[in-house]
């Protein structure tokens, strides 16, 4: 975990409510209105996640775009509007991934003796009013066949 210890010390990333660090980069000094009041039109992080840790289920009204930096391959697992789960695998051979407005969705290290360093982009930008944690009894009786998903990946 050295590696990990270095960007967390070098981003100065704290904790995020999901699981894992984050340190926000960016935020756009341009102003978009939307349904929930305005936002910026862009905010950027850096997001760490350690192979004991794992961001669980949650879902934000903006599209989120992941970008891959360093450690090992991340698993994002995307439940989409109609109930199919997707896995995305995010590494050096796939850099990138979009997650879709109001989509849960929950991310692990898949290699168990590592980390990964991505950045993800939200627009309209990211605020916490827009986020939300996963019931883990709702999501999982709404969506009953990836329930031990869920059950293990939530908060």
């Amino acid at each position: 975990m050295q590696l990990a210890t270095h960007w967390l010390e070098k981003l100065n990333m704290q904790p995020h409510p999901e699981g894992g660090f984050y340190v926000e980069t960016f935020r756009a000094n341009i102003l978009v209105e939307t349904e929930n009041g305005k936002r910026s039109a862009l905010t950027s992080i850096f997001y760490l996640l350690e192979k004991d840790n794992f961001s669980g289920f949650h879902r934000i009204k903006s599209p989120e775009l992941w970008y891959f930096h360093a450690g090992s391959t991340l698993l994002v697992h995307e439940i989409c509007a109609n109930g199919q789960l997707v896995t995305h695998e995010l590494n050096e051979q796939n850099p990138f991934v979009a997650i879709q407005p109001t989509h849960w969705f929950a991310a692990e290290v898949a290699n168990q003796n590592g980390y990964v360093l991505v950045s993800c982009a939200v627009a309209p930008g990211f605020d916490f009013t827009d986020f939300e944690m996963a019931d883990v009894d709702i999501l999982s009786n709404t969506h009953p066949k990836h329930e031990k998903l869920v059950r293990r990946l939530s908060r």
